[in-house]
């Protein structure tokens, strides 16, 4: 049996949005560079056009089948984001959590136990100093209450 879960486009399209038309603001600065401070707008218009690209790049990448999901299955799930897929078994994770972060905004996190093989640069310090070693990068179209109580039935009746 499997489960296949995507990220709501919405939020995504405004975000592709907004990153293309910063994407214009920093083509025009860097034009505009001709006129005024030429390489400090150069400069400026070309890190703008740089974050922007790249954000732009990652919010569109969400827009295309199989650029983002969450794939559940009997032997574990998978966390793809921007075409790069992680796979884990359940019995490499303790059983799902929400965690409410600084900003109020809730993330489902999880800790590896000790079957976990994977590399080791997934337990980013400034993820791990918030008390958990990694977490979900969006709650596929469910509150983060209820992915946490879906993925959580998943993996006890996978271990069972």
């Amino acid at each position: 049996m499997e489960l296949t879960l995507r990220p709501r486009p919405v939020r995504y399209i405004l975000f592709t949005i907004l990153a293309a038309a910063m994407i214009g603001v920093g083509v025009y600065f860097f034009h505009e560079g001709q006129v005024m401070d030429r390489l400090l707008m150069k400069i400026v218009g070309l890190v703008i056009v740089m974050f922007f690209g790249a954000a732009f790049v990652m919010f569109s990448s969400v827009l295309i089948p199989r650029g983002a999901y969450l794939k559940l299955d009997d032997a574990g799930f998978t966390i793809c984001s921007i075409f790069t897929p992680r796979a884990f078994r359940w019995n490499e994770v303790y059983p799902f959590e929400v965690s409410q972060q600084s900003k109020g905004r809730k993330l489902v996190v999880f800790d590896y136990t000790s079957a976990y093989r994977g590399p080791r640069r997934a337990r980013m310090p400034a993820v791990k100093s918030e008390g958990f070693d990694a977490f979900l990068p969006d709650s596929y179209g469910r509150s983060p209450e209820e992915l946490a109580a879906l993925m959580n039935e998943w993996r006890a009746r996978a271990l069972n």
